[in-house]
């Protein structure tokens, strides 16, 4: 939570459980407790295999992104104010 950012290291739902609101639930309740906590800022990432559109969907923007060629991957860098 250094300079009002709250770093988000994971966010997991089992699949089983996906597409039913409950990954949506758990960012909205990150959300509300990092207002909680007087943070203005969210950071996190994904790869290209995950939550891309997701994290895109609940309003985060890409601020970066790599590909790793060599394994077939990208990472995107996202931040959201709040």
């Amino acid at each position: 939570t250094c300079f009002k950012i709250l770093y988000v290291s994971t966010v997991f739902v089992d699949e089983a459980y996906r597409r039913k609101g409950y990954g949506k639930l758990l960012v909205s309740e990150m959300e509300k407790r990092a207002k909680e906590m007087g943070l203005n800022t969210i950071r996190l990432d994904t790869f290209s295999w995950q939550g891309k559109e997701f994290y895109e969907a609940l309003n985060y923007e890409v601020v970066g992104s790599y590909e790793n060629n060599i394994d077939g991957y990208a990472e995107y860098f996202f931040l959201k104010r709040i």
